[in-house]
């Protein structure tokens, strides 16, 4: 591949870097899903990693260093329930400026690891080095398979696809934090994410479940990656996405269409959920008598392969891509 990474982005770089890569006879799921899924004696592990690294991911002065640390954990977690599986181990890695405060570090530490075991899972490692560009949080997660892995390549036309939770606040929180605008409840809710583990598992355990991810690059993007796998399209119906005052409220103070930036919204860490036709109203209002969130039907999959549209059109809104310009 020719060219800077800038020009290719990110999904035509990770193509190009794993396009000559070899699968072990003991991989079930490779490169391509929220997790690997690999067989381990009688047991499916899930494996993945994430990073959040300072000044790409965060900044010191959005919040405590707890909450940088559980934002990071959960990131990672995010991935083991967009499987419908069990977090068991991580293994934690900290890069850090030497004049860094000890009081600081140990406050990134307290937030991961109340983001983990609020998982029922356990820090059991990782590795400590110094840094000379900012804090960089890597996590590798290790969880189980229960029952099945929820995969991206599920999808069949006709399905509903759903998501859960109010997809956009996370957006509209680090837009507060980027413009340095007062809107503490939505800066809260991009700080304190929580990770769906107890809904994925939930979710898993329904036939009808066909396909699931989680929303870490944005609704729009997120479709795309399993209109991709599975070989079907979308349509999004921009009337059912998931709404609220307070989020319609901050972007019309802006001056601003929500619908955009609901669409590509990322660092959600909400489920999207595409599901069989048939049992999709009695799967959500159980799933709503089950939890403590919402989930919204927002659209429909299609025959057309690869397509995304939001009512029948093609979206103007791309989503956010690493490498590329916003």
């Amino acid at each position: 591949m020719t060219g800077s990474v800038g020009e290719r982005g990110e999904f035509a770089l990770i193509a190009s870097l794993t396009a000559s890569l070899k699968s072990g006879d003991d991989v079930q799921q490779g490169i391509g899903d929220d997790c690997a899924v690999v067989r381990f004696g009688d047991k499916e592990l899930l494996l993945t990693c994430d990073a959040s690294l300072e000044d790409i991911h965060f900044k010191r002065d959005w919040g405590t260093p707890e909450e940088i640390g559980w934002k990071a954990a959960v990131s990672a977690l995010s991935d083991i329930a967009a499987m419908g599986g069990r977090a068991v181990a991580v293994l934690v890695t900290l890069a850090l400026p030497g004049d860094l405060p000890v009081a600081y570090a140990e406050g990134l530490y307290r937030g991961l690891s109340s983001a983990v075991e609020s998982t029922g899972a356990a820090i059991v490692g990782g590795d400590t080095t110094a840094s000379r560009s900012g804090i960089v949080i890597d996590l590798t997660v290790i969880g189980e398979v229960v029952g099945r892995a929820v995969l991206r390549s599920g999808a069949r036309p006709g399905d509903v696809v759903a998501v859960t939770g109010a997809v956009g606040e996370r957006g509209a929180g680090l837009h507060a934090l980027l413009h340095d605008i007062e809107a503490p409840d939505l800066v809260r809710a991009y700080l304190h994410p929580t990770p769906r583990i107890d809904e994925g598992g939930w979710l898993q355990a329904q036939p009808s479940v066909h396909a699931m991810m989680d929303i870490s690059d944005g609704l729009l993007p997120d479709a795309r990656h399993i209109a991709k796998a599975s070989g079907v399209g979308f349509n999004l119906l921009s009337a059912q996405l998931p709404n609220n005052v307070r989020l319609w409220s901050y972007w019309a103070e802006q001056g601003m269409e929500s619908m955009p930036q609901r669409l590509c919204s990322g660092e959600e860490y909400e489920l999207l959920v595409i599901l069989a036709v048939e049992e999709a109203p009695a799967l959500l209002q159980a799933f709503m008598a089950q939890f403590d969130v919402a989930i919204h039907p927002v659209g429909v999959c299609t025959e057309h392969s690869g397509d995304v549209l939001v009512d029948g059109e093609p979206p103007a809104a791309q989503g956010f891509e690493h490498f590329r310009a916003p």
